[in-house]
């Protein structure tokens, strides 16, 4: 039983009528009769009772209808299937992120709007510290990573600036500097300092260490912890204080407050790096809704 047998035996069912069925599906009469003739002659049953004037189905050929139709849906589907995601439009995407990506409404929104746009998509999201990301990226098991500070360029990546956004000081209440607008990074004295634990160089501990070495402070006790909402705990305890993005504003505990800085500079950006050689038609539909917001992102 051939596709096109079914299309022609679906069409006169409906018309019921050879010589419409044959206009409808732009074929000659003769060869429409001989496949429906051929089908009949297979399945070993009369489909259609048919004389000079009238046509109608046989109790066979009415209950071929319904499933006639079924598959020919069926494989419409398979057809919409295959080109949606030869398009991009439907698959998976694996996405890496750091915790506090999640945290910026704009990042929240463009996911949102992805997800509903194209909801046969899934994606598939994991949180990685930013060099486990950066890995993965290159060596294929994350399709995506969103990262946080400068990361050295690999010839096997390409990276796009997603969001910049000022540094904060996250301080204890009962600190010193904690009644000023602003503070100057300058005027704390041997600080104790929280810092992700990021490898040198790369992600928010480089933007935290480039602030404070832009202000010509010297760090004294250096804490390193695993992410941010551990960070603005010890804060709040009194055991130190660290810079932290503007997203983290959410986490309102008691005994910490978050102060802008005097230094202009001082910000942290969110990049999104992907493969150059990805094979996933899905990344460049992410990649077409996802907005650039600078010409690139290096190390600075």
């Amino acid at each position: 039983m051939k596709t096109r047998q079914l299309l022609y035996f679906v069409a006169v069912a409906e018309e019921l009528h050879f010589g419409r069925a044959a206009s409808r599906l732009h074929v000659a009469q003769p060869a429409l009769s001989q496949q429906i003739k051929a089908l009949e002659q297979e399945l070993e049953t009369r489909l259609f009772e048919r004389d000079r004037r009238h046509v109608s189905l046989t109790p066979a050929g009415r209950a071929m209808l319904a499933e006639a139709r079924e598959a020919l849906a069926a494989l419409d589907r398979v057809r919409g299937a295959v080109v949606d995601a030869r398009r991009g439009h439907r698959g998976h995407l694996r996405i890496g992120y750091v915790g506090s990506a999640m945290m910026v409404p704009e990042i929240l929104s463009t996911l949102l709007a992805f997800t509903r746009h194209y909801p046969n998509i899934r994606l598939e999201t994991e949180e990685h510290a930013v060099e486990d990301q950066l890995a993965l990226v290159s060596d294929g098991l994350l399709d995506v990573a969103i990262v946080r500070g400068p990361f050295a360029d690999d010839p096997r990546r390409c990276h796009r600036l997603l969001h910049e956004e000022p540094l904060l000081i996250a301080l204890p209440t009962a600190h010193p500097l904690a009644r000023r607008d602003r503070v100057d990074l300058a005027d704390l004295v041997h600080p104790g300092l929280l810092v992700l634990r990021d490898p040198p160089g790369v992600g928010l501990q480089d933007e935290t260490l480039a602030a404070f070495s832009r202000a010509g402070v010297a760090i004294g006790t250096r804490q390193p912890v695993t992410n941010l909402t551990t960070m603005v705990g010890l804060v709040a305890a009194g055991m130190g204080v660290g810079l932290v993005p503007a997203a983290m504003q959410v986490h309102r505990l008691p005994g910490v407050g978050y102060h802008p800085l005097a230094d202009p500079d001082a910000t942290s950006r969110l990049a999104l790096v992907w493969r150059k050689a990805s094979p996933n038609p899905a990344l460049s539909t992410l990649l077409g809704v996802v907005p650039d917001r600078a010409a690139g992102m290096g190390t600075p």
